[in-house]
């Protein structure tokens, strides 16, 4: 489907007339026609100012409106290739079904699939009325535009209730050291936050962690939880001079639900994601372990925050 092809699609959905839509981008009404009528016969391409009045006017994502065109067998399979090859998407067949899947665990590949996600939800409460067509359609039409907003709003919660924590509480918890920080991340294991950790590199010599929360378990969370992450806040800002990127938040939708995320760009995290998830998958099924496993566990623990604490922030 070519540009043309696009706008006529939104314009019909919004069931707006070409001269309406001409006139709701800027042209006089004697010129609104049929400058429309050029940009979805594809005899004009319309400047990207003029796109980007377009896709506002229709109300749809700037990306609804891309240059990609599709239209072909062998062009359809050239997408799947590079699915494939980046995105770990796999193909098979089931009997007279051919299947193309990706793994909802791929860390690698986590915005990817919570957009899968989203738009699996969305599809398995379309029905086949007109009305529930038309509001699937919009949705498309409208994607990522819509989730964009909710992860905004997400972020101005937590910065909400974050924020003014940080700042009553001044600079009182610090990170001198790695056993500090482990220390912080098993107070929050301890109170129920669940955290995924992932290696992340930026060249040769140049890589760091990233820590992604559940949004939900800690926006919506006890005072206990709050305090407990505003001082690992606390210790993130205390050591972000020696991070080579600020240390923000993020969040995206993944396969698990929106998730924040911070990036710490400082090569001593690199590898403690092992670190991180060992404790993680300890403390959350401690109710399954043995006595013996426990003390063990605790022993080898001990021994290795001695360890941490030799890796200083300095």
């Amino acid at each position: 489907m070519n540009l043309g092809d696009k706008i006529k699609k939104y314009r019909v959905l919004r069931g707006l007339t070409q001269t309406k839509l001409g006139e709701m981008v800027g042209f006089s009404r004697t010129t609104a026609n049929s400058r429309i009528r050029k940009y979805e016969t594809n005899e004009m391409a319309p400047k990207a100012d003029i796109r980007q009045k377009i896709a506002l006017a229709l109300n749809v994502d700037m990306s609804a409106l891309s240059d990609i065109d599709i239209q072909t067998e062998e062009d359809i399979m050239q997408v799947l290739f590079y699915l494939e090859e980046t995105k770990n998407m796999s193909v098979e067949r089931t009997g007279n079904k051919i299947n193309l899947s990706f793994d909802c665990d791929d860390s690698e590949n986590a915005k990817l699939l919570g957009y899968l996600c989203s738009w699996a939800s969305v599809k398995s409460n379309t029905v086949s009325d007109e009305a529930s067509l038309q509001q699937y359609n919009i949705w498309k039409a409208q994607f990522p535009m819509d989730i964009n907003a909710y992860l905004d709003q997400q972020l101005a919660e937590l910065n909400s209730i974050y924020i003014p924590l940080l700042k009553k509480n001044g600079a009182k918890f610090k990170f001198d050291n790695m056993a500090d920080f482990m220390a912080s991340i098993r107070v929050l294991t301890e109170l129920g936050i669940r955290i995924k950790a992932d290696h992340v590199s930026f060249g040769a010599g140049d890589g760091g962690i990233m820590l992604q929360f559940p949004a939900s378990q800690i926006i919506d969370a006890n005072t206990d939880v709050q305090t407990a992450f505003a001082n690992f806040l606390s210790g993130l800002n205390s050591i972000s001079k020696y991070c080579r990127q600020e240390i923000s938040p993020s969040a995206f939708v993944s396969s698990e639900g929106t998730m924040i995320s911070y990036v710490l760009r400082y090569s001593p995290f690199s590898g403690f994601q092992k670190h991180i998830n060992e404790v993680q998958s300890f403390v959350l099924n401690k109710d399954s372990h043995l006595d013996w496993e426990y003390k063990n566990f605790e022993s080898a623990y001990k021994m290795k925050i001695e360890d941490w604490k030799q890796i200083r922030f300095v």
